[in-house]
This record gives structure tokens, sequence and C-alpha cells, in this order.
């Protein structure tokens, strides 16, 4: 977050509503002469810029999601960008955010898997997000196809969907495991996580691990 007093941000967000709500176009502007700066704190600014733009911007926003994902950033630099450019997307308009990052996980380029993961985890962290099962529906593609350099954010994903839906996120663990085509991360983060899964997937879950292990016999 931005190193400032609360005080401070609270009317530097005031003043910034009027600015995009009086002119978002100038402010489309002003938020991509900010992201070029070296600042952290004002490449946040830009961002907070996008999150306070009216609706019809939605797609403006995606498009520079899309395009600051590409960057070299630090670590948590782009959940913090997705965090205060979308929070008005996915508060009024979730299912859109969901199709955006539908698009962004079925890409080849890494960057855009990263980004429709970390996408998905800041949907299903909001409560009155409630479309559940086509989350899993990308998570089993992720897993299958995905790049393993996104493993530490599928891991999390699947982490907060143990929270949101344990039954469900274990069942769809376990059919994923048992299935011809599991993938290569779907193993490693089922034993991460094996001690969150619930009865019975558990046990079966820990069962089909076992039989994908390197030498293993298979039936």
């Amino acid at each position: 977050e931005l190193n400032v007093p609360l005080i401070v941000l609270r009317e530097l967000e005031a003043s910034l509503f009027r600015i995009v709500a009086d002119q978002p176009e100038a402010a489309m502007q002003l938020s991509d002469r900010l992201m070029n700066s070296d600042s952290l704190e004002v490449r946040t600014i830009a961002a907070r810029i996008l999150g306070l733009a009216p609706l019809n911007y939605s797609d403006s926003i995606f498009r520079r999601l899309e395009n600051w994902s590409r960057r070299e950033h630090e670590r948590g630099e782009l959940r913090l960008f997705i965090r205060s450019a979308g929070s008005l997307v996915r508060r009024t308009d979730a299912e859109r955010f969901l199709t955006q990052a539908r698009q962004w996980a079925q890409s080849r380029n890494v960057k855009e898997q990263e980004l429709a993961i970390e996408v998905l985890i800041f949907l299903v962290e909001y409560d009155e997000f409630q479309n559940l099962p086509a989350v899993f529906t990308l998570l089993e593609s992720l897993l299958r196809d995905g790049s393993t350099t996104v493993q530490p954010e599928l891991t999390e994903l699947t982490e907060k969907l143990l929270e949101r839906s344990p039954i469900e996120t274990s069942y769809t663990i376990r059919q994923l495991l048992e299935s011809s085509v599991p993938g290569r991360m779907t193993p490693r983060i089922a034993r991460k996580l094996l001690p969150s899964f619930t009865e019975p997937s558990r046990s079966a879950i820990q069962k089909a691990i076992r039989a994908l292990a390197p030498g293993a016999s298979r039936p």
C-alpha cells in the first residue's frame, strides 16, 4: 500500500474521484503517464485512478492490466494493481471480470496466465461472487495445461477455494488426479494441501498421489 498517512490517502482519493468523474479520458491518460514512474507509490496511484473509472471503461482497465502484467514488476505489485484498478469492476460487474480472466487463462503467455490467476483469487475472496463452478473449470484447465511457473499462484487459488467451498474443491482435485491427464502440478499442490481436503476425498487424493509417484505401478 501507499506509505502515506491515511488521512492524506483519503484526501488524495477524494480528489482523484472528482477528476476521474469529470474527465475520465484525461484521467486514463494521467494513469498511463504515472505508470511509467520509477516509484511504486506513484504507479499505485495510477492503478487507483483506474479503480475509480466509470464502468463503461472496463475494457480500458483490462487492457491496461494486461499491458502492465507484461512488465517486470516487484513481487506483489501485480496483485496490488489488480486490487486497486479492479475494485469497482469486481463489486459491480464480477462476471465481466471473470470473462476477461477466462480469456487470459486460455493464453499461452505466462504473464497472462499469472494475471488470470490473480484475478480469480481476487474474485474468490469476494463473498458476493458466487460463480465458483466457472472458477473450478478454469482451475482444472490451468492445472492441466498452465505453465509450472504459476504453481505458487495456483496453490493459493486452490487454498482460497478450499476456504469458500471445501467439499467441492476436494472433489475437483480428486477427480483431476484420477483422470487420464492430471497435469504435472496437480499432485504437487495436492500433496502440499493434503490436510486441508475433506473426507472422503482426502483419502482418495492421497491414494491418487501415491499412484502418480515415479516408480508406482499403474493398474
